[in-house]
């Protein structure tokens, strides 16, 4: 039998055997499990040594500078080269990269084999998109994303690594976003738009109401990846997932709280294309990212599911006029993401859920009252609410994790 790459499970085995729990031949099935392509086991660092953390941040480092300095390689000398030379030049970059990868990977050096694949399938999109301009392509260029999206996806079956899966997790959507920012850019500009419309204001308020289907969408979706998770114990998948979420949460919740903050305009005003074109988008707004939730959660999705009718009341309430009610609206969201998180053991969901409600309570105090109070009154009350408000979330911010703490043992299998 050959012995496992990993020293902890040939010690293991060692136990096992002299303690007369296994035989030869189990042990010998269990190490070829262990030692199949993409197992935990099977992509473990050398023997007797990990990857720090100064060592990961310097692969990855390296790993973008790589990158961005065989783009501004090729982009230098693009103009010198022949149509011909530059297919090859590109086409030998992706393929050098994956195969430089996999050297390293059979080298026992995984975390230097992913940097490498994951700058090869970066090459690869920017690929594409030369490729289109070499040969003058009349195409449609948010499929380019597309394509791009499935050479990830195709990466990620193959290698099972988390920079394939991020960035397939990441393209896929900007593809979607890509083609609804094309159809809304067509629909504006065409002439049947102008002559219904007209000019002006609506213009303005048609395109928010596109942008908002936008962000909707994208803010739903990081909380789908946010959600990736169940339980204290998760698949390295599930974690990248939950950190593309939890990275995309404030970007996304900015863009909603932008696009909602004026008054919708009446659906009676809209065009039946215009309302052809916003239903669809909603649908798939709302629908992707359930459907993606229920894929990964089965029937414990339900709680994403809660998320739509607060999405879809921020959207339609004019809480431009009530500005108050718009912060608790936004304070109760944040309440239901931790307790959320406190349900499924996540501390992460905590703690965003608790900064949302913070900077809600934050907000109300600057707009509503400075606006009432003189300067040195409204610095006293401030000071004091924030004193008060720290302490009592931070109080309840501890419950929910000695909660989870408690419940560790039931929730240390989390899906798969």
């Amino acid at each position: 039998m050959d012995p496992p790459r990993s020293p902890a499970l040939a010690e293991q085995l060692r136990r096992w055997r002299q303690a007369g729990l296994i035989d030869a031949p189990t042990a010998e099935a269990i190490a070829a499990f262990e030692a199949r392509p993409g197992s935990r086991q099977a992509t473990e660092v050398p023997p007797g040594r990990s990857w720090s953390l100064p060592e990961r941040l310097f692969l990855a480092l390296g790993g973008v500078l790589l990158a961005a300095g065989l783009l501004l390689f090729i982009s230098a000398h693009w103009p010198g080269i022949s149509p011909a030379g530059r297919f090859a030049l590109v086409l030998s970059l992706v393929v050098a990269l994956h195969a430089l990868g996999a050297q390293a990977g059979r080298r026992a050096s995984p975390a230097l084999a992913s940097t490498l694949h994951g700058v090869g399938t970066v090459t690869f999109g920017a690929g594409i998109y030369l490729t289109g301009q070499i040969f003058h392509l009349a195409a449609h260029w948010p499929r380019g994303l597309l394509l791009w999206g499935l050479g990830a996806g195709a990466g990620w079956c193959l290698l099972r690594q988390w920079p394939q899966l991020a960035l397939l997790a990441i393209l896929l959507p900007a593809w979607l976003a890509a083609e609804w920012l094309n159809l809304s850019d067509h629909l504006l500009q065409g002439p049947l738009f102008a002559a219904m419309h007209g000019p002006g204001q609506w213009h303005a308020a048609i395109e928010m109401l596109l942008t908002q289907v936008l962000a909707g969408g994208v803010l739903l979706l990081s909380l789908a990846w946010l959600g990736a998770a169940h339980g204290l114990r998760t698949s390295a998948a599930r974690r990248v997932l939950v950190g593309l979420g939890a990275l995309a949460l404030g970007p996304a919740s900015v863009a909603w709280a932008i696009t909602t903050g004026d008054t919708p305009a009446s659906p009676a005003s809209l065009s039946g294309a215009v309302i052809r074109l916003l239903a669809t988008g909603w649908v798939m707004a709302l629908g992707g990212p359930l459907l993606l939730s229920w894929w990964l959660r089965g029937r414990a999705f339900w709680p994403l599911a809660v998320a739509v009718p607060w999405l879809l009341v921020s959207a339609v309430a004019p809480f431009d006029r009530w500005a108050a009610l718009r912060l608790a609206w936004w304070a109760l969201g944040g309440v239901l993401l931790a307790l959320w998180g406190a349900r499924d053991g996540r501390t992460e969901r905590v703690n965003l859920g608790l900064g949302v409600v913070a900077i809600a309570l934050i907000a109300y105090s600057f707009s509503e009252i400075f606006d009432k109070l003189g300067r040195s009154m409204s610095l006293i009350v401030l000071g004091t609410l924030f004193l008060l408000g720290g302490w009592l979330l931070e109080r309840w911010r501890r419950k929910l994790v000695e909660r989870i703490r408690r419940q560790a043992p039931s929730l240390m299998n989390g899906p798969p």
